[in-house]
């Protein structure tokens, strides 16, 4: 009987060692995945700013563009304004037919340079929106 004590005591001190080893083993594991998850959370956070910033220059990126368009359609409205005053004031019928060509030809550029700009907006539009969605501000 006292053997069975002796070897129960024996067996009782092994497991509270392989615990012990245990609950180090899981405590270290344990550190270094919530080392690994913090060092994951902190990339993820780098690539998001990173992400902003380039979100940010794209946009102003675009407005500049913006920007300029609408500066090339009001010179080339200006431009359209003073050939049609000119052609108004004009009794030449060779002018009139020259001031005519250009006329058009302003025109169809301001419609092509009003196009663009529209289209550009509609980009600018959805490149905020999906700015937005991915939780930027």
């Amino acid at each position: 009987m006292e053997e069975l004590a002796k070897t129960q005591k024996r067996t009782d001190i092994a497991v509270r060692e392989m615990q012990g080893r245990t609950d180090i083993t899981v405590r270290e594991e344990h550190a270094t995945t919530r080392s690994e998850i913090v060092d994951e959370v902190h990339l993820a956070n780098a690539h998001s700013r990173e992400a902003q910033e380039i979100a940010r220059q794209e946009i102003a990126q675009l407005q500049q563009a913006l920007n300029q368009l609408s500066e090339e359609m009001r010179q080339r409205d200006a431009e359209l304004k003073g050939l049609l005053t000119d052609f108004a004031k004009t009794g030449s019928s060779k002018k009139r037919k020259i001031l005519q060509e250009r006329s058009n030809a302003v025109s169809a550029t301001l419609f092509a340079l009003e196009t663009v700009y529209r289209s550009l907006q509609v980009y600018i539009l959805d490149t905020k929106a999906c700015y937005m969605s991915d939780g930027y501000e």
